[in-house]
């Protein structure tokens, strides 16, 4: 077995050995603790039969950079208390996740492209061997969270839609993907076209709302 205790560690000192596809750069400070256990490691197969648990992971001021938007994610705090990734299951199990001012910006050309799409690994065409990954999250937390849309993809004669969604509150739990069931959520947030200066229309501000058994919307 082995013990790892990570105390504010820059993940830009990471990318080296962990380069993200689309060029883009990953920053934040980590702390936690990782504990790896193999059973018979030096024997075939010792991947197969190693279990990695984590604890109370704690990353701060996180930003994720894409060419020309250096600030397309960025995040204030994330929480974890507790996940478990087994290998030999293909299988991630996670605790409750807490995150508080996330903030985005996403676009989207004329041709239907987001700017995130750069993130995705290269498809080769063929079928990814073995069983698919399995994810489990028992709780989600969001707070704060902020997100700027700008859509180009729209009919011909109709301007650009670029939108404002502030004040973001979502909490879930039970989720899982692949998804086997719907998903009980609860969700609030501000929503507003963007005018000059990429600033929210305080006239035309709105306020959603979804809850568990219903989505209602008013302004």
């Amino acid at each position: 077995d082995a013990d790892l205790h990570l105390q504010d560690l820059a993940l830009e000192r990471l990318a080296p050995w962990l380069p993200l596809p689309g060029k883009a750069r990953l920053a934040g400070v980590l702390s936690g603790q990782a504990q790896l256990a193999v059973k018979q490691p030096l024997a075939d197969g010792a991947a197969d039969r190693a279990l990695l648990a984590l604890k109370d992971l704690r990353l701060a001021d996180a930003r994720l950079g894409l060419p020309g938007v250096p600030r397309a994610v960025t995040l204030g705090l994330a929480l974890l208390d507790q996940a478990d990734v087994d290998p030999a299951k293909r299988n991630v199990r996670l605790g409750r996740l807490q995150l508080e001012a996330p903030r985005a910006q996403l676009h989207r050309d004329a041709a239907g492209r987001l700017d995130l799409a750069a993130l995705q690994p290269a498809d080769d065409g063929q079928p990814s061997p073995g069983t698919p990954w399995a994810l489990q999250l028992a709780d989600l937390a969001v707070e704060q969270g902020s997100l700027r849309w700008y859509d180009a993809a729209v009919p011909a004669g109709v301007a650009p839609v670029a939108l404002a969604v502030d004040t973001l509150r979502l909490h879930a739990s039970a989720l899982r993907w692949p998804a086997l069931a719907p998903v009980a959520a609860r969700l609030s947030a501000r929503v507003a076209p963007l005018g000059d200066g990429d600033q929210p229309v305080a006239a035309s501000v709105g306020q959603l709302h979804l809850h568990p058994s219903a989505v209602a919307a008013r302004s």
